[in-house]
């Protein structure tokens, strides 16, 4: 059993936060039409963190084109 550290979490979001948008996006993707039905805690873990991440790049990307 897997203990819930934020520490852990929050270094996990900043190192994918380094990534690009669209990796990110094709990541999600390929774990959700690679695991259907049942799905690991870990994987879930992760597409949660990775949606995370999108939505603040997201929001960040429309900013900038709104001040643009």
């Amino acid at each position: 059993m897997t203990t819930f550290n934020p520490d852990r979490d929050r270094e996990r979001k900043e190192k994918l936060n380094m990534r690009s948008l669209k990796t990110l996006v094709a990541e999600v993707d390929l774990y959700k039409a690679k695991f259907r039905g049942a799905v690991p805690i870990s994987v879930r873990n992760r597409i949660s963190r990775l949606e995370d991440v999108i939505k603040v790049k997201g929001e960040i990307l429309k900013e900038a084109l709104k001040n643009a």
